[in-house]
């Protein structure tokens, strides 16, 4: 029961320590399950905090506006998290943001999500007066932030430079968590070299970004230190649209012994390897050769990125030689990197790179006539 003097206010850290004859500060710690404090003392703080009816997040809204009354930053422990308007369609993206939602949650914060439209013209909900009212701390964004408009205008919408941590994307002015992109596909073209591949197809995007260019880095890199030219080893085509998007099963109209993808390999036969940009455009290769009478692997190998759409095979396995990008670290990374930006802990441009691991599967095998 509480007592007169407390119900007619928000009980407050301070009825709390007296009630237990604690200080200020270890009833403080108590309540956030600070491990300094003792059990049975933590205990008995949140004993007393339940008696008197200790209402949390009423006591940070009185503790808020008396920060911002004397012009102190406010940490409200709030992060916003952009995500494209397909989300739940994409493994790639819900390994990202679970990811993301895991280390928040680690770090005691909550997380605000908001999605982006694929379109022009469809405008996601105006996160801006939440910002103007100092609601959020940070953002974090799976695209590159330099990119979006709406992602820098809301940044510095509220009288102060917002910190930003960007997924997988590079950026020059804020933070960022990414995978090591050439390496991994530095291995991918090295494990084909050992099996005696020498000229590849890279299906590649149609736009060159920052993510591209590092990948075929690593695809010219392991071919240098091979000894072969890239020049002449590698060839690289633009993905096609619908490849961006996982197979469905459903067989395109399109004769695949005319797709373009199969005349090409058939007026280069000394290419015995293909590398996908991500694993969609790898499956959508194997779909289209293998309806042509290509044989994977004995007539061509081919390997995936990212290791989010898997080959089945008859007993349910991944068929797909693929690289691991290690999507959930990556976003639990992120929630770490913007909680240590908010108490300013870190600088603005710092940047993490996670390793990525090569799966070798079913897919790649000794090149034909190696």
């Amino acid at each position: 029961m509480t007592s007169d003097s407390t119900t007619s206010r928000a009980v407050t850290l301070q009825d709390i320590a007296d009630r237990c004859g604690l200080s200020l500060f270890t009833v403080s710690l108590a309540l956030r399950g600070d491990t300094r404090v003792k059990p049975a003392t933590a205990e008995r703080v949140r004993a007393a905090a339940t008696e008197l009816g200790y209402d949390p997040a009423r006591n940070q809204v009185a503790r808020r506006m008396a920060m911002l009354r004397h012009g102190r930053k406010v940490i409200n422990r709030v992060v916003a998290l952009f995500v494209p308007e397909n989300v739940e369609e994409v493994t790639y993206y819900h390994r990202l943001f679970w990811g993301v939602l895991h280390g928040l949650r680690t770090e005691g914060y909550a997380m605000l999500v908001n999605k982006l439209p694929l379109a022009k013209g469809h405008p996601s909900p105006d996160l801006t007066p939440l910002v103007r009212q100092g609601e959020i701390d940070g953002i974090i964004v799976p695209e590159n932030p330099s990119a979006d408009a709406q992602v820098t205008a809301l940044r510095q919408s509220g009288g102060r430079l917002l910190p930003l941590v960007s997924l997988i994307w590079p950026c020059e002015d804020c933070s960022s968590v990414m995978a090591d992109d050439e390496g991994g596909m530095y291995a991918a073209t090295r494990h084909l070299l050992d099996l005696g591949h020498r000229e590849f197809l890279y299906i590649a995007q149609a736009f060159p970004n920052a993510l591209s260019r590092a990948r075929t880095a690593g695809i010219s890199r392991a071919l240098t230190d091979a000894g072969l030219s890239p020049d002449r080893c590698l060839h690289t085509m633009p993905v096609f649209p619908y490849w961006y998007s996982p197979p469905n099963g459903a067989r395109r109209a399109e004769d695949d012994n005319e797709h373009s993808l199969v005349r090409w390999l058939r007026a280069h036969p000394a290419v015995t390897a293909v590398l996908g940009w991500n694993d969609n455009a790898a499956l959508h290769a194997w779909y289209t050769l293998e309806g042509a009478g290509w044989r994977i692997p004995a007539d061509i190998s081919i390997i995936g990125f990212d290791d989010t759409t898997p080959m089945p095979g008859p007993a349910g396995e991944n068929l797909l030689t693929t690289v691991r990008v290690p999507l959930r670290d990556i976003g639990a990374e992120a929630a770490r990197l913007i909680v240590r930006r908010i108490h300013g802990d870190l600088a603005d441009d710092e940047c993490r790179t996670l390793p990525t691991t090569l799966e070798i599967r079913a897919s790649t095998a000794p090149a034909r006539g190696g």
